[in-house]
């Protein structure tokens, strides 16, 4: 079902997981330092393209397909993912 209801609740729903994952976070410093940490690097140049990033990506990594539904001129795009599934392994050196 994907109703506009639907799609209201999914969408509640990902922003409390991001929330809460953040929030689980020891690292993470809060919203506002984020976006000052983005704005001092953006005026020092420290950004990473988009094809910098692919090339950073493990050529046999799979990710999750997925539709463009905006693009931004600096590059940032709004996108919508296939369902996929996360897990994690914590790896001892």
């Amino acid at each position: 079902k994907d109703d506009e209801q639907s799609k209201n609740r999914r969408a509640r729903r990902a922003l409390f997981v991001l929330l809460r994952n953040m929030s689980n976070n020891s690292e993470y410093k809060g919203i506002s330092d984020m976006l000052t940490e983005a704005q001092r690097d953006a005026k020092v140049g420290n950004i990473i393209s988009a094809d910098e990033m692919l090339k950073r990506t493990p050529s046999d990594l799979e990710t999750p397909k997925y539709r463009v539904l905006a693009s931004r001129k600096n590059g940032l795009e709004i996108r919508r993912n296939e369902q996929f599934s996360v897990c994690s392994v914590t790896m001892k050196e």
